[in-house]
């Protein structure tokens, strides 16, 4: 990416060289438990884990729940194994894992590549 293609209009560089993946949770879910794991096997640097409320449909009702966001923070080459470890292990039948990438400043970039290995 040249210098250019790296600033944005403000003029404060940015990167897009993280990924971050927003997961919902049940409200009980053990979120810290669950992003400790994926921490120990360097598939992300951080995880933020937000209360929430979601308002949906399922099997034809609307539903009014409670439940926690996890945002996991990581390195575009561990998006994929990242991933695979989360539909293998979360509690959804239908869990929602979007993928979101960030204009990161390059410190917190080099962060996220040295922590998960993907420099």
């Amino acid at each position: 990416m040249s210098d250019e293609a790296s600033r944005r209009t403000d003029g404060m560089c940015a990167t897009e060289r993280g990924v971050f993946l927003y997961v919902t949770f049940p409200a009980d879910a053990d979120i810290p438990a669950f992003a400790k794991r994926a921490l120990a096997e360097n598939l992300c640097a951080c995880v933020n884990v937000l209360t929430s409320r979601s308002i949906y449909l399922w099997e034809g009702e609307v539903k009014d729940e409670p439940e926690q966001v996890a945002l996991f923070k990581t390195a575009p080459g561990n998006e994929q194994a990242l991933r695979r470890y989360i539909e293998a292990n979360h509690p959804y039948t239908v869990p929602c894992i979007a993928t979101l990438t960030p204009g990161l400043n390059p410190s917190f970039a080099d962060w996220l590549d040295e922590t998960t290995d993907s420099a």
